[in-house]
């Protein structure tokens, strides 16, 4: 248990170093490397957004010009990440400036998007987006561009979910006791007796290990955007689970 939160330690002050590290190179004017937004695209080659407000003006529960739709609704992930299908139908013209933004938690504030995507001017369309695993929901808003004043919301999808208690970032490791003995480390939400079950046939498991797990929070992190929690600042690191299979 100490080693493994000195490791954690460790880890976090090496995060520290990278998030100064980066936060200079935005100061500076050369990169070393694109930097990519959620979806994949380079910033620099992506259609940057007007530095608009960005507002509501319908009443809660009135009808919205643009429909939206998240598919799948229910995500399996395999592999931590999916892709999904956005689907919109805009009743009237839609505009080139008009444009889609990806939520997760899907209660997050309008501003507090992951990523966003143009919809081109087209009346309807699909878009397709990889997302990941992160414990939480996914959501998906239409704002079009208002007489250039500011940026109403127009569309709201429905919600789509993730498996909380899928056990991602999988890792077996060696242990001084090798190879009698081995490490095996994963992340999920928390879960009561975590357990490994291993076997030699899929499906049958004959031997069970009890698993430790632990957590971190914004006190570990070094200040700055770091440790503000947000959707795109600091969001939940679920939990690490370490188990060790013994007597192999």
């Amino acid at each position: 248990t100490i080693n493994l939160h000195r490791t954690m330690l460790l880890l976090l002050a090496a995060l520290c170093v990278i998030s100064l590290q980066d936060v200079r190179g935005i100061e500076s004017s050369e990169r070393f490397k694109p930097q990519l937004t959620f979806m994949g695209d380079i910033y620099l080659e992506k259609q940057p957004l007007k530095n608009l407000p960005i507002i509501r003006k319908k009443e809660k529960g009135a009808p919205m010009p643009v429909t939206l739709t998240i598919t799948p609704e229910q995500l399996s992930t395999p592999g931590g990440v999916q892709n999904i299908n956005v689907n919109w139908y805009n009743s009237k013209t839609g505009g080139s400036s008009d444009w889609i933004a990806i939520y997760s938690p899907a209660n997050a504030s309008d501003t507090e998007y992951l990523d966003y995507f143009h919809s081109d001017g087209q009346t309807n369309g699909t878009y397709q987006v990889r997302v990941w695993n992160m414990r939480d929901s996914y959501q998906v808003r239409y704002f079009a561009e208002n007489g250039k004043t500011d940026y109403v919301l127009e569309g709201v999808s429905n919600i789509a979910t993730v498996n909380t208690k899928q056990p991602l970032q999988g890792h077996i490791s060696l242990t001084e006791n090798s190879p009698s003995e081995m490490q095996i480390r994963w992340v999920s939400s928390l879960i009561k007796s975590p357990q490994v079950k291993i076997g030699t046939t899929s499906g049958t498991y004959t031997t069970s290990f009890d698993a430790m797990y632990y957590t971190y929070d914004t006190s570990y992190m070094c200040g700055g955007s770091a440790s503000i929690i947000s959707p795109t600042q600091f969001r939940d690191p679920g939990y690490i689970y370490t188990a060790l299979a013994k007597s192999l």
